[in-house]
């Protein structure tokens, strides 16, 4: 892992780029300092959120076409993850 101290002692704002998270089969989640992707591999629903302009979440923007660049890029940063993770729920 990547030490924190250099964030803790303010020499940088932050050691990584996005956070990967699972619940067991359920959800797969990637997080930039903007955006959230959400997968449910289940059902296979997506959900994109601008965690800036929306904190509480409650906009979903994975079918707004003036996204889709922005889905698109956490998409495929999620199935890296995944896939370096050895996830067998690599979404597709």
């Amino acid at each position: 892992g990547k030490s924190f101290a250099p964030v803790i002692t303010g020499q940088m704002e932050h050691t990584h780029d996005h956070v990967f998270c699972y619940f067991r089969d359920k959800q797969r989640m990637i997080r930039d300092s903007r955006w959230k992707l959400i997968h449910y591999p289940e059902i296979d629903r997506w959900q994109l959120f601008d965690v800036l302009a929306d904190p509480n979440e409650l906009t979903d923007l994975s079918s707004d076409q003036a996204k889709a660049d922005v889905l698109k890029r956490l998409r495929d940063t999620l199935r890296r993850e995944q896939i370096a993770a050895g996830d067998p729920l690599a979404a597709d």
